[in-house]
């Protein structure tokens, strides 16, 4: 499978089947799926009775994001126009998953796209062949859920291959 690499996307993780997820998330949100690939849901374990599935999404991309610039708790950046369409295309390709919760930081960039996940997957059609299917969503906005502040590195661009040996250059934070 080929996968073109992407900053910033919203990424889902589940159980031991993080990567074969995460795989054909990515080739779905790029249309490189084949037709002869299983699909999204096919490609998670099978679940044990009594059993739940955890679902954690990063925030779509923001202005500082595709700047380079170090982000946390400190400033509470909004999401761009493609950070909503990241949730939105994430939301697509969850419409076929039982939700009973969408919970998020109560910080701008967190909470839309929680609410954007919220609102197309409380009215996409459920398929009738939900196990579980949950008979209402609950959207919860939760400050425990959020970011760490990083201090005075927020706002700084990272230049380099890795944040870990990358040289920080300060810019201003507006």
């Amino acid at each position: 499978m080929r996968m073109r690499t992407v900053q910033s996307l919203p990424v889902a993780l589940c159980s031991r089947s993080a990567i074969p997820f995460f795989s054909a998330l990515m080739s779905a949100l790029h249309g490189t799926m084949a037709t002869t690939q299983p699909s999204l849901e096919d490609r998670l374990l099978p679940l044990a009775a009594g059993w739940q599935r955890l679902f954690l999404l990063r925030h779509g991309e923001t202005d500082w994001n595709a700047q380079g610039k170090i982000q946390g708790g400190g400033f509470d950046i909004a999401l761009n126009s493609n950070g909503q369409a990241q949730a939105v295309a994430t939301a697509q390709l969850l419409r076929k998953f039982s939700f009973a919760v969408v919970a998020s930081s109560p910080l701008q960039r967190a909470s839309a796209t929680a609410d954007l996940l919220y609102q197309a997957l409380s009215q996409s059609t459920r398929p009738a062949e939900l196990t579980n299917p949950s008979p209402q969503m609950c959207r919860v906005v939760d400050p425990g859920l959020g970011e760490m502040c990083f201090g005075e590195l927020e706002g700084l661009v990272i230049r380099g291959p890795h944040p870990c040996s990358a040289s920080v250059t300060k810019t201003t934070t507006s």
